[in-house]
């Protein structure tokens, strides 16, 4: 019969174990070398590993302290000697018997500019031209997406009928996305502990890695309300192979001739001298142009600018310099990048992410539908550069049918108005203006009657003597004077003026704005503004790619120096012109598969350079494709 005393050490033992069961870290019990004394009367727990389980957000590399709720009778003498390692990824064991957990697209990322010297993978030759072989459309002459100087706009012609048949590409592979794919990683590690007698032992405990993405972005970064946009996933890959305004190999070509999902990355870097605007049209839509995957100093557009007339769109790294050199004076004035709706429908899901505009001669970006019955939705601009726009001096404005839209990240400098200006009074019009950096403005933020608006943590600095201006205001838009400034929903928190004493705000917006956000569905939390400027100043424009002009504008920021252009008639030559840039081919061998990622890349990491197919799969399970993986790659610095 056992005794009252060993009962009570059963039951103790047992509450124990079951409070470790149930424990909110969702660990499970290992009890190890219980020794229970001769007298019944104490109970010594030598050894306790508890397994664990972690949950994890992110792939970026985590460590891990397993021993924190592992119990030890000697815990100065307890060593983890060694780790398996999980399917996917890697296990460090560190100095302070922590562990780091390293995922399998962390590899991937922090790895890519290396060769392995085994491969002997030479790049000496350049890159020959080739015409894709796809069947495109013969003939963009009808505009129907733009409005055009001479023809008002309810005398736009209809879609051309001409036949254009989309890509021709194998059937896609339905991929589940993060939030409803279950991956876990499992690994064990072994701890080697030395008791007062110099005895050592070893135990082993488990540890599961389980990952939760929760939902799949355009790419890690992504963020406001078109972080959503899908782009080109999954579709074809289409090459850049030329500097020139059009024909086989160009980037016209690439936007304007060819249907269907497409990410397009460049084989050359250099000026591409645009005579026109390049449009992505309706129909044209789904691309991804992925400027990080350019050669030497990266692309910049000259001349001309980018419409976006059509979902899903991704654009990153790119730079638009408009200037005067291409202008035709019949034209009407050219935005850097400009998001449109002419038709009824909805231009829906665009993200514009690292990239740097400038000396566009009327908006450097603009957002706005111009028929009844059109929208434009979840759109973001996150980290970009719009600076020293010239002749119309604007920065940016948001007009007319939208809403969902984030601008986010930002810095805005050397622009006189509409840094931003929302131009158009209407219930649906809903945006938000976060984080962003306005510099050396006459006018900065101006909102219109009726809308609602979230102005958050942005900060607004005077380049010199203090201007008699407002930061922020709320007025008549000139298109709906009539309009009753209380049916607005408005706010404004947290933004900082630098070198001016004059008011923040108007009296409008004093007496209407609303003391808490009024965009309850932001996907944004904000950076305090007195953490903006170290956290952003180094993360702005195309930044993987040396440019002077940037550099010259992010320095006068800093020293509150530069200035806008003097008057009307000063063209890109008042800030030095157009800097010298390189234009450099990639070898023929860098892709031979012609897949978008380096051969180097996919040897590295275990992907077949043979393989053209394998840039549509997903390797480490997160939702990404290969290819966006390796993209996602060439932008880490």
């Amino acid at each position: 019969m056992k005794s009252p005393i060993f009962k009570v050490i059963q039951l103790m033992v047992s509450v124990i174990v079951l409070s470790l069961i149930f424990s909110c870290s969702k660990d499970t019990d290992l009890l190890a070398d219980y020794i229970i004394a001769e007298n019944h009367n104490e109970i010594s727990v030598t050894n306790l590993v508890v397994d664990d389980s972690y949950v994890i957000t992110t792939n970026a590399e985590i460590v891990l302290d397993v021993l924190y709720n592992d119990s030890y009778s000697n815990p100065d003498k307890v060593k983890i000697v060694e780790v398996s390692q999980p399917n996917e990824g890697t296990v460090v064991i560190n100095e302070d018997n922590t562990l780091t957990f390293i995922p399998e697209s962390k590899n991937l990322d922090s790895s890519h500019a290396e060769t392995p010297k085994e491969l002997d993978i030479k790049y000496d030759e350049p890159i020959e031209e080739k015409s894709e072989p796809l069947i495109v459309d013969e003939d963009n002459s009808k505009d129907t997406d733009s409005p055009s100087n001479d023809v008002p706009m309810e005398e736009i012609p209809a879609e051309t009928n001409n036949p254009v048949q989309h890509i021709e590409s194998e059937p896609e592979q339905q991929t589940e996305s993060p939030a409803e794919k279950e991956k876990n990683e499992n690994f064990t590690y072994t701890v080697e502990t030395e008791d007062e007698n110099g005895k050592t032992t070893n135990e082993t405990g488990e540890v599961e890695v389980k990952f939760d993405y929760g939902e799949l972005t355009a790419f890690p970064e992504a963020e406001g309300f078109g972080k959503n946009t899908i782009g080109g996933r999954g579709g074809v890959v289409i090459h850049v192979t030329n500097l020139s305004d059009n024909g086989p190999g160009s980037l016209r070509n690439a936007l304007e001739k060819i249907q269907g999902k497409r990410t397009i990355v460049f084989d050359v870097s250099g000026y591409i001298v645009l005579k026109s605007q390049l449009k992505i049209r309706t129909g044209y839509g789904e691309v991804t142009i992925a400027g990080q995957t350019a050669p030497g100093e990266g692309i910049t557009l000259r001349g001309h600018g980018i419409e976006i007339w059509d979902s899903e769109v991704i654009i990153r790294y790119l730079r638009i310099r408009v200037g005067t050199e291409q202008h035709n004076p019949e034209e009407l004035e050219l935005d850097a990048i400009r998001i449109g709706r002419v038709k009824s429908g909805i231009t829906n899901n665009i993200i514009v992410d690292h990239c740097s505009f400038s000396w566009a001669t009327d908006e450097l970006a603009s957002i706005n539908s111009v028929t009844e019955g059109a929208s434009i939705q979840n759109v973001t601009y996150q980290n970009c550069i719009m600076a020293e726009a010239i002749i119309s001096r604007y920065g940016m404005l948001v007009g007319a049918g939208v809403s969902r839209i984030s601008v986010y990240n930002n810095l805005f400098a050397h622009n006189a108005q509409r840094n931003i200006r929302n131009s158009y009074s209407a219930p649906e019009i809903e945006f938000e203006f976060i984080n962003n950096i306005i510099y050396d403005y006459n006018r900065a933020t101006e909102i219109s009657f009726g809308n609602t608006i979230d102005i958050i943590g942005n900060i607004y600095k005077i380049n010199s003597s203090p201007e008699d201006t407002y930061a922020i205001s709320y007025g008549r838009s000139p298109l709906k004077p009539d309009y009753n400034p209380a049916k607005g929903n408005i706010h404004q928190s947290d933004n900082r003026t630098i070198n001016t004493n004059f008011a923040k705000t108007n009296s409008k917006f004093d007496l209407y704005g609303k003391s808490n956000r009024v965009i309850t569905h932001s996907l944004i939390n904000p950076t305090p503004s007195v953490d903006l400027e170290n956290k952003l100043l180094n993360d702005l424009g195309a930044n993987i790619y040396e440019s002077p002009v940037d550099k010259r504008i992010l320095e006068e920021y800093k020293t509150s120096t530069g200035s806008q252009v003097s008057s009307y008639t000063d063209t890109e030559l008042f800030f030095g012109g157009y800097p010298i840039l390189k234009s450099e081919s990639r070898p023929n061998n860098y892709d031979m598969d012609r897949d978008g990622m380096s051969d180097s890349w996919e040897i590295l990491h275990s992907l077949d350079p043979s393989n053209p197919k394998d840039g549509k799969e997903d390797k480490n399970g997160d939702g990404f494709t290969n290819l966006e993986d390796f993209l996602h790659s060439l932008t880490i610095k």
